[in-house]
């Protein structure tokens, strides 16, 4: 049945291609048609009724949109995107197709700004894949496929990509998230994410948003969410930590840590502390809720400090399943350094 949908495509002159063409480019190929913003006749609505891609545009001033929908093999779509002359593409969108593996050249050299290729069971990436957009790509969306590792070194010379999505694949372990330079956002939830090796992200300077909900951590190493940006946020909810201490060690603590549903049971001071007087600095929230918190002295200082508890989300004590925004000062009369309610932090 393949080579039959391959036949048919080749009469229609869409995939005409030899495997060594489909592997290098050709004299045509290395054209810099960069500038070309329509869409190529062989890709228009109804030019070819067997082709998986179209090609739209009028959606917007000058832009171009290709979609790609169920496509049997991962150089099936390479000799498509060599045959585009390599040219600037607003989007490209492939779903539902069969590309386990990204080959090396895979878009043909063509730059293209957003790359959404989500629920393809693509298993692996050849760094070389997204060649030629380099310079252009600013969003790529690799969601709900079936990735386990990921060399993210391989964005390292994509000088405007500002997100990565690798949400909903197979992913255990994050050694390193490589260098990106102008990364804001980082999609890593409903992973199976057990480790991160200490400084993964301490090379993401611009980095705002780090979502590693839904993963399978139980702990985090000594500087394992070490993040230089002057500001950003973390969610980290439906873990299985017990603590964030040290994980910031040698960074900059986010102002926003959205931790719900974790196995946190203290919240000490030196640890907590900074992380809610940056979310009282941008009218930010610690978020707790389905952590089970021991309401010792331990707390003393959080109950104490009107001010600095406000910015607690949901932080329910074991056992008499008390918010801790209802606790009263004056039961921690006891604790070692209790001071009188204050407004001041």
């Amino acid at each position: 049945m393949f080579k039959i949908s391959i036949l048919l495509f080749c009469v229609l002159g869409v995939l005409c291609l030899t495997q060594e063409e489909a592997d290098e480019p050709g004299e045509d190929d290395t054209k810099d048609d960069l500038s070309v913003l329509e869409c190529p006749p062989f890709l228009l609505k109804n030019a070819t009724p067997l082709s998986p891609c179209i090609c739209h545009e009028g959606l917007d001033d000058d832009a171009i949109f290709i979609e790609c929908n169920g496509l049997l093999a991962p150089k099936q779509l390479k000799q498509i995107t060599m045959k585009l002359g390599r040219r600037r593409i607003d989007a490209l969108e492939i779903k539902e197709s069969n590309l386990p593996h990204l080959i090396r050249q895979l878009l043909g050299g063509n730059a293209i700004e957003t790359i959404f290729m989500r629920n393809n069971s693509i298993n692996s990436v050849d760094p070389t894949a997204f060649a030629g957009s380099e310079n252009l790509a600013q969003r790529i969306d690799l969601s709900a496929n079936n990735i386990q590792d990921f060399k993210f070194e391989m964005f390292n010379q994509f000088s405007e990509l500002t997100v990565l999505n690798l949400g909903e694949n197979k992913l255990t372990k994050i050694t390193s998230a490589g260098q990106i330079q102008n990364l804001h956002v980082l999609y890593l939830y409903m992973n199976k994410i057990e480790t991160i090796e200490p400084g993964a992200f301490n090379l993401l300077e611009g980095l705002e948003y780090l979502d590693l909900r839904w993963n399978d951590l139980k702990q985090l190493p000594l500087g394992a969410l070490t993040v230089p940006s002057p500001r950003w946020q973390l969610r980290i909810r439906n873990n299985e930590l017990p603590t964030l201490e040290g994980a910031f060690q040698g960074g900059v603590v986010p102002f926003l840590v959205e931790a719900s549903y974790n196995s946190i049971t203290q919240l000490k001071e030196e640890v907590y502390r900074p992380v809610l007087e940056g979310a009282m600095t941008e009218g930010a929230q610690l978020y707790l809720e389905g952590n089970l918190l021991q309401c010792d002295c331990d707390v003393a200082w959080l109950v104490t400090n009107i001010t600095l508890r406000r910015f607690v989300d949901n932080a329910v004590c074991s056992g008499s399943m008390s918010n801790i925004q209802d606790l009263m000062p004056e039961e921690f009369e006891t604790c070692q350094g209790f001071e009188p309610t204050t407004e001041s932090v």
